[in-house]
């Protein structure tokens, strides 16, 4: 049986919302061609994920400070000193 050979990166990924969902869809071709390992194609299912977490959550900063009539940072600021986060 051959060596099934790993793709490694040759493009850097645009930094969007279309270039993430490229990079998802190169990675999904890449382990159906069996060029991407499931635990390659793992990682980057789960940094995809954390990376459309923190565009969320910038996203509800910005909806709040628009309905509390501040401006991001301050927005920032209050929900820092609202929420604790880790306990």
């Amino acid at each position: 049986m051959a060596k099934k050979t790993i793709e490694s990166p040759t493009k850097l990924t645009q930094r969007t919302s279309a270039g993430l969902r490229g990079s998802l869809f190169d990675e999904l071709d890449g382990l159906r061609k069996g060029t991407v390992n499931a635990t390659r194609a793992n990682a980057v299912a789960k940094l995809a994920t954390t990376i459309i977490e923190t565009v969320r959550l910038e996203l509800d900063v910005a909806k709040y400070a628009e309905r509390n009539k501040l401006s991001p940072d301050r927005a920032v600021r209050a929900l820092n000193t609202a929420v604790a986060l880790g306990e």
